[in-house]
């Protein structure tokens, strides 16, 4: 058996996951080709400086066949080589290990392989990363899913969320949500994010979600956190995969 029945919540995990959204993509067109997307399968490292260099198109991976590998955390550093994107966060977060991840998507000890991440893949989704401030301040998270044969851009993608990411806020709780479109940019190319603010007893809350495709793979990116600045930094910790 590959992922066990139940699961574990811990305290920062429970933060980092409270109200992310799942994009449904529903608006494309179903083809066999591949869609915009942003990536490229490499080994290098991880700068921790913002990429401010414009992306190379002709560095994307555009296959609808090439199975997805997860990202790996390794202390406060993460990779995701499949979309060549990493962060490295200062002492003030906590990045969750590979572990504690295979643990929130059900998976037993050891069988977080690259082909059992992909066969449920092709049936659900998962967290492929979870950070968060230990002040409480601030979380990050990312879910890839499998948007299948569906032909359709990252913009559209992104922009298909707004409601469900409004939604979302309000049943988790959030009050006074206010959700628009906008432009980030992130891993040195602009891209199209929804904009959240809300309130949580009393205190504004602000987050942004942006979606990035590689072949028949989404990856769904939410930072939230109390301060606009920290939300930004939080963005600009993450960088393109040299």
């Amino acid at each position: 058996m590959v992922r066990k029945v139940n699961k574990r919540y811990k305290g920062l995990v429970l933060a980092a996951l409270m109200g992310i959204s799942l994009f449904t993509g529903g608006c494309g067109k179903s083809d066999g080709d591949g869609t915009d997307t942003a990536g490229e399968e490499t080994t290098s490292e991880v700068s921790s400086e913002e990429a401010t260099s414009e992306f190379d198109e002709s560095s994307v991976v555009n296959t609808m066949t090439k199975k997805y590998k997860r990202g790996r955390a390794d202390g406060n550093t993460y990779k995701n080589e499949f979309f060549s994107i990493g962060c490295v966060l200062d002492d003030q977060w906590k990045i969750y290990s590979d572990a504690e991840i295979d643990e929130i998507n059900q998976f037993q000890e050891g069988a977080a392989t690259d082909e059992n991440v992909a066969a449920v893949l092709e049936q659900s989704y998962l967290l492929d990363m979870a950070a968060a401030r230990y002040d409480g301040n601030a979380n990050i998270s990312i879910i890839v899913q499998n948007k299948g044969n569906v032909r359709i851009t990252e913009d559209e993608f992104t922009k298909s969320g707004l409601g469900t990411a409004t939604s979302v806020m309000e049943q988790s709780g959030y009050t006074d949500t206010d959700a628009e479109i906008g432009k980030v940019n992130f891993c040195g190319r602009e891209r199209t994010v929804i904009n959240i603010k809300a309130k949580t007893q009393d205190k504004d809350v602000y987050e942004k979600q942006l979606s990035m495709i590689n072949g028949s793979y989404v990856i769904v990116i939410t930072f939230r956190a109390f301060d606009e600045k920290d939300l930004d930094a939080a963005v600009k910790a993450f960088s393109i995969l040299k």
